[in-house]
């Protein structure tokens, strides 16, 4: 239409400067009814971008699932999952036709602390194959070192450079009875859990009756609803691989975990997370929310069919 449309107060003056730059295209409207209308499939996508053939994007730990549904859209694109970047400086870069991405041993000084010892640093020569380690950075002027945070794997060699990938925060934990949930826990579950195409989820613990429970939200429109009892059944075994978890659900303290179904679920989160104050598009959906209240701010109710309308 050649007009802007916003989502919230808008100043005039400035609204009619910037829509004196904006054509109208009818051809392109019509394009997208009729895209949008075709339900988003990789056939019409592939009318809007014809020449589109590398998508560069997030796909590991809580981008795994939204960056199959991208790939699954996309078909005759090719998908390059992106490196690790920290607000601090570059930790990985991605390689064509390589699993993991490089450390990037020529950006920064990068230690590797091993998962589960907080007292050790490796330099990147020294990380083994297979086992976890949280990032160190130090900046290549040597001003700042950072304990990241994040959580690599290391999946293989480029001669003597070390390939990673992403597995998710490591200081992410939920603890209300002295579970000690981790997000790469809860993360790694649901990827072997669900099946391809379910994009959002979100698990946090909730108050439950008198007491309180695990609950993975998961969007209406992307779950069979008469398969959510056996998901939630497996989730909460799934769970108890945690012992301090099992010990917290031989106890008491927590009920089984529950799986609520939500309408426009990734709509509702990112509106909430904009009414806390944050900008969308700094806004990384994380799979375990520590805090809870998220029954509330989705709108949903726990009901004994563990969904809702």
């Amino acid at each position: 239409s050649g007009r802007l449309a916003t989502l919230g107060p808008f100043e005039k003056e400035l609204r009619a400067r910037l829509e004196r730059h904006l054509v109208p295209m009818p051809d392109r409207a019509d394009l997208l009814r009729a895209i949008l209308g075709d339900g988003v499939s990789g056939h019409g996508l592939r009318r809007l971008w014809p020449r589109l053939s590398l998508v560069s994007c997030w796909s590991d730990a809580n981008s795994a699932g939204p960056a199959r549904e991208l790939e699954r859209r996309l078909p005759w694109c090719e998908l390059q999952p992106k490196g690790l970047v920290a607000t601090e400086g570059f930790v990985s870069i991605p390689l064509v036709g390589r699993d993991g991405a490089a450390l990037a041993i020529r950006s920064h000084f990068l230690e590797l602390e091993p998962e589960g010892e907080s007292n050790v640093t490796l330099e990147a020569y020294e990380a083994e194959v297979g086992r976890r380690y949280n990032v160190v950075l130090t900046t290549g002027g040597g001003l700042y070192r950072y304990r990241l945070g994040d959580l690599v794997e290391v999946v293989g060699r480029m001669d003597t450079c070390p390939l990673v990938r992403f597995v998710g925060r490591g200081d992410r934990v939920s603890d209300w009875y002295g579970e000690k949930l981790h997000e790469t826990h809860v993360s790694e579950l649901l990827t072997a859990l669900l099946p391809r195409g379910v994009a959002f989820t979100l698990v946090s613990c909730e108050p439950v009756g008198e007491s309180r429970a695990y609950i993975l939200f998961l969007d209406a429109a992307e779950v069979d609803s008469t398969a959510v009892a056996g998901i939630a059944r497996r989730f909460d075994a799934g769970l108890r691989d945690n012992f301090h978890y099992a010990y917290c659900r031989d106890l008491g303290q927590l009920e089984p975990a529950q799986v609520v179904l939500v309408p426009d679920a990734s709509r509702r989160y990112l509106e909430a997370r904009c009414e806390d104050g944050a900008r969308l598009g700094d806004v990384k959906p994380p799979v375990l929310e520590a805090r809870g209240g998220w029954l509330r701010r989705l709108g949903a109710t726990a009901r004994d069919h563990t969904t809702i309308e």
